[in-house]
């Protein structure tokens, strides 16, 4: 567990909020943790996929499931350096529903990256929550709000004796620390000799949280 002090804005009250993680924490030998895409660190919860060259950080408790949502952020502290080669990826666990709440890397010496950090299709299954970082030096918060940006609206199809099709529209974009919206789904029907008119409706986009952006919504 790990408190921290924030606001969402000046004129509200500072709060202390509590946020769940598992700290995997790395005291390399040589000073640096080098992730060279062939070499298994044979550290807790950090594992290999040699196919991919793709170190992924944390374990299955840290996600969310059909039903539970993800319980914890994972944190990959190292007393040293990390070097990532060219070529390979470092990410967090990942499932069927995302991923944890969040990777943050700590190093108390240099990052050297010549692959990738990613964290596509890692956006947790949870509840969005006010996500306080830190404090400027005017005495502004940093923070990433619960609720962040809406997805596309719905687009909908009416058929009067042709096939006709309509995209979805993007999610609404955003600035600062906010995630995006989901896109919305397609809507299109088809026309069959004999068959009447009709309509067909997309699905909207989600809505982005502190954990994830919004999910797409589906094609009609």
């Amino acid at each position: 567990m790990i408190r921290v002090k924030g606001k969402t804005s000046e004129e509200a009250e500072e709060e202390d909020r509590i946020y769940s993680f598992n700290v995997i924490y790395v005291k390399p030998e040589t000073g640096t943790l080098l992730l060279d895409g062939t070499t298994n660190p044979n550290i807790q919860d950090i594992t290999l996929d040699e196919s991919t060259e793709t170190y992924e950080v944390g374990n299955a408790n840290d996600i969310g499931t059909a039903s539970e949502y993800a319980k914890n952020g994972v944190v990959l502290k190292i007393e040293g350096n990390l070097t990532i080669n060219e070529g390979v990826t470092l990410t967090s666990i990942g499932g069927d529903y995302g991923g944890p709440k969040g990777l943050f890397i700590y190093c108390t010496g240099a990052i050297i990256n010549n692959g990738k950090i990613d964290m596509t299709s890692r956006g947790a299954f949870a509840d969005g929550e006010s996500v306080y970082l830190f404090k400027n030096i005017d005495g502004s918060f940093e923070y990433i709000p619960g609720e962040c940006a809406n997805g596309g609206a719905q687009v909908s199809n009416h058929n009067g004796g042709t096939v006709q099709g309509k995209s979805g529209l993007n999610g609404i974009s955003v600035s600062k620390r906010a995630t995006g919206g989901g896109g919305s789904g397609c809507a299109r029907r088809d026309y069959y000799p004999n068959q009447a008119a009709g309509s067909s409706y997309g699905g909207i986009g989600g809505v982005g949280t502190s954990y994830s952006g919004g999910c797409g919504g589906r094609r009609s």
